[in-house]
């Protein structure tokens, strides 16, 4: 970490809780995936694909326990891996 870098975070550490937390999540945001670049069209296409598919009497869904089991999975592997 750069000199910088060391002083900025020294200075969020000083701020109180709330503006931390506001400029933790707005940092979080930006570590996140590169924005989806899909238009409006495509969109439009994927939400009526995911809409036919929650329609079909064969499709089960996930259990409670499927979801969370995948999310704790995704949470456990390393940024960018």
């Amino acid at each position: 970490m750069n000199a910088r870098a060391k002083q900025l975070l020294d200075e969020v550490l000083d701020l109180p809780a709330e503006d931390r937390d506001a400029f933790a999540a707005k940092l979080l945001e930006k570590l996140d995936a590169p924005p989806d670049t899909r238009s409006d069209k495509e969109w439009a296409v994927e939400l009526e694909r995911r809409a036919a598919e929650a329609r079909d009497p064969s499709w089960r869904g996930h259990s409670w326990d499927e979801v969370r089991t995948e999310v704790e999975r995704s949470l456990r592997v390393p940024r960018g891996g």
